[in-house]
């Protein structure tokens, strides 16, 4: 159940410019991004969401517990949904 709401709830955050791929396996969601920059911006961001999300390399991706309400997860995913498209407009500009 943990992956298929975090395959449908994260599906949307493809379109996104730089998030490269999305990838669930189990109860893990992952977002690739082609450049992780404004990290500090990011995690202050997902902090004050009251989410606490692991940036690793280019990937952000969260992997709740098993005993997770459908609720608690779609408030991270929300949060990532809402966070991500912000986050992207903060790029720095190409050139």
């Amino acid at each position: 159940a943990i992956e298929a709401q975090l395959k449908r709830e994260l599906a949307s955050l493809a379109s996104i410019p730089g998030v490269v791929d999305i990838r669930v396996k189990g109860a893990i969601g992952a977002v690739q991004v082609a450049n992780l920059h404004d990290l500090d911006w990011l995690k202050a961001q997902f902090v004050d969401a009251g989410i606490w999300l692991r940036p690793f390399g280019n990937v952000i991706y969260t992997m709740p517990p098993f005993t997770i309400t459908s609720a608690e997860l779609s408030a991270i995913t929300g949060a990532m949904s809402d966070i991500l498209p912000r986050w992207a407009d903060r790029a720095p500009a190409a050139g």
